[in-house]
């Protein structure tokens, strides 16, 4: 009896320790089973996520350069504006570019750190690098551009200190004249006063270039003196527009020059009208202060490249 007992005790420790062996098996194998399915729904979701950030930041970088480009063509257009005024509002023009210059930095900036987040979020080393290989040329392009817009604001801030220190420098009435554009052509002058126009030239007379018939002059070498004939010019307007006698005047500008008109203070309502409807019609010609008195000069010349 006595053995018996003791055989029963060794099997049911032999069954004990088999079933703690398998329980411990089977508990390591669904711990795995669970680890591996949580690493996978991680990796999903990661997967998942990525695509949708970057394609987000996408959007961004896209909506961040329209608008940098849109801040940009407001710039060439206020700089445009800024050359076509008097000193005053040259000098509101000039804060105003600085102004869109400013914006068109920060738009730069705010781009360059959305790129940065987008390199960010590439979990390979050499994706980002490709990435930022990709990029680099439209950053140096940006940082060209706005190079280029300082040095164009500077140009700007010099040219409004020529006129300044012209101001300064002139009588009380005077008109100025801002350069706009150069030209190999020679000027062909007409003389604005008390609201008419009178043909100065100089035009082609047996091979000499003399002064048309609206002016007396004299030549000393190189130097022409011209003085008005009374009642030999033509209105400057009719009706509100360019007069039909001056239309004809300007229609005979000989093709290789530019009409340059010589404005007198007391005319300067009347030629601000005729250059208006010259803008517009796309015409190209200078003009100036006019000179005190009747008599004026001007010199010969075939080589000078002239600003209008």
């Amino acid at each position: 009896m006595r053995r018996r007992r003791e055989d029963a005790s060794s099997l049911e420790l032999l069954l004990d320790t088999m079933c703690n062996t398998f329980g411990g098996v089977m508990f390591i194998a669904i711990s795995l089973v669970v680890v591996i399915s949580m690493v996978r729904s991680a990796s999903r979701a990661l997967e998942e996520n990525v695509p949708r950030k970057l394609e987000q930041l996408q959007q961004e970088l896209a909506r961040l350069e329209r608008e940098a480009a849109e801040s940009r063509e407001s710039v060439e257009q206020r700089r445009e504006l800024a050359g076509l005024l008097a000193a005053g509002p040259m000098r509101e023009e000039l804060e105003m570019l600085a102004a869109q210059e400013a914006q068109v930095r920060r738009l730069t900036d705010r781009k360059l750190a959305q790129e940065a987040k987008s390199a960010v979020l590439r979990a390979d080393a050499a994706v980002r690098r490709e990435a930022l290989a990709k990029l680099r040329p439209e950053i140096d392009g940006l940082e060209a551009k706005r190079n280029a817009a300082e040095a164009a604001r500077r140009e700007l801030e010099q040219k409004l200190e020529i006129i300044r220190a012209n101001l300064d420098s002139s009588p009380a009435g005077t008109l100025h004249f801002k350069v706009l554009r150069q030209s190999s052509r020679i000027p062909w002058f007409l003389v604005v006063r008390n609201g008419r126009v009178w043909r100065v030239g100089p035009g082609k007379r047996n091979g000499r270039d003399v002064p048309e018939p609206d002016v007396e002059f004299t030549v000393s070498g190189t130097v022409v003196s011209c003085t008005l004939k009374p009642g030999a010019g033509v209105p400057a307007l009719a009706d509100g527009k360019i007069s039909p006698e001056l239309r004809r005047i300007l229609d005979a500008v000989p093709g290789n020059r530019v009409p340059e008109f010589w404005v007198d203070p007391d005319s300067a309502k009347e030629f601000f009208t005729v250059r208006e409807q010259l803008k517009q019609e796309k015409v190209m010609h200078g003009w100036g202060p006019a000179l005190a008195g009747d008599r004026f000069e001007y010199h010969i010349t075939t080589q000078a490249t002239h600003e209008y």
